[in-house]
């Protein structure tokens, strides 16, 4: 009976150190890819990014990116084969991963831009440890923040990062390494058109004022783009004034644009009647610098009064348009 013991207390002592010595854990990707989709720059000229606030598909901020943006992160699952619960831990904030563009679709802005991505640790399972019982699968998903510079181009960005789990028998004995686990990011980018962004407001109107109409001759009347009248023997009063047309420059940056305003435009009493021409002077027209804010234009004109010309308010319209990439 003494040595039936002894047999059993051996064989009870060596099941246990095996236990204690590992923890059989396998990793798998339940999704590779990690996914930005219809990635909408705001503004070309500033940085933008998508920052990823908790462990869900939804949960995500952005910068300078319109709503619309998908982002579907990558998944680690481990999987746990031991007869124990096993602890696993990782740290995303290791992962600095560079995007290139290399497709067919690429601009030549975005051939030289270089998107990021970058981890961080977010949400209860995130950069911390989860605990997966015996023959179950846990979940862990990598999350980070999108990072593109200013003056980015359009199309496909792909990059590769890894991660190498740790885990172990509890929550302080991380310790084993797992398999590197390489995911691929891809980030469909849209900026194009949006380089630059201006608008074109009516500040102040053009008006010839108040003037006389000779019964035998036709004349003309002219304001300057200081808002000078002349000559003062055909006008009355002081009631006139220079048109002054505002670009606003939304952007950061100063750009380049093409400024256009019509050589002439055509006056008219109520609307349809007694037309009289009047051709318009811009003070800058052509190719011009648009410094960010506030960029003015004034606009004189000298208004044909023919002879005989009826009395009454005349008025009509012009455009002016911008035009840049």
């Amino acid at each position: 009976m003494k040595k039936f013991c002894k047999i059993v207390a051996l064989i009870f002592f060596a099941l246990l150190v095996a236990r204690e010595s590992y923890a059989a854990v396998t990793f798998e990707w339940f999704r590779q890819d990690a996914t930005y989709d219809d990635v909408m720059v705001t503004n070309y000229q500033q940085t933008a990014s998508i920052t990823q606030t908790n462990v869900g598909n939804s949960n995500f901020t952005t910068n300078n990116v319109t709503s619309g943006v998908s982002v579907t992160p990558a998944i680690i699952r481990p999987y746990n084969t031991e007869s124990n619960t096993i602890w696993v831990s990782t740290d995303f904030t290791s992962i600095n991963v560079s995007l290139q563009c290399l497709n067919q679709d690429c601009t030549t802005a975005a051939q030289s831009c270089n998107v990021t991505f970058t981890g961080n640790n977010v949400g209860s399972n995130q950069g911390k440890y989860i605990s997966v019982t015996k023959n179950k699968r846990g979940t862990m998903r990598v999350t980070g923040v999108l990072n593109i510079p200013a003056n980015c181009g359009s199309g496909t960005f792909t990059g590769v990062g890894s991660i190498t789990p740790k885990y172990g028998t509890s929550s302080s004995s991380m310790n084993t390494s797992g398999s590197t686990m390489s995911f691929n990011i891809t980030a469909h980018i849209n900026s194009s058109g949006s380089s630059h962004s201006a608008t074109v407001s009516s500040e102040q109107d053009l008006d010839f004022g108040t003037m006389i109409s000779n019964a035998s001759s036709s004349h003309q009347v002219t304001v300057s783009t200081a808002g000078v009248r002349t000559p003062t023997n055909y006008t009355i009063g002081n009631d006139g004034n220079n048109g002054i047309i505002n670009i606003t420059n939304q952007g950061a940056a100063a750009f380049s644009a093409n400024v256009s305003v019509p050589a002439s435009v055509t006056m008219y009493k109520g609307g349809t009647s007694n037309p009289m021409t009047a051709t318009l002077t811009p003070s800058s027209s052509g190719s011009i610098t648009l410094n960010p804010g506030s960029n003015y234009i004034n606009i004189g004109g000298t208004l044909t009064v023919p002879s005989g010309q009826p009395s009454g308010d005349y008025s009509g319209n012009y455009t002016v348009t911008v035009s840049y990439d």
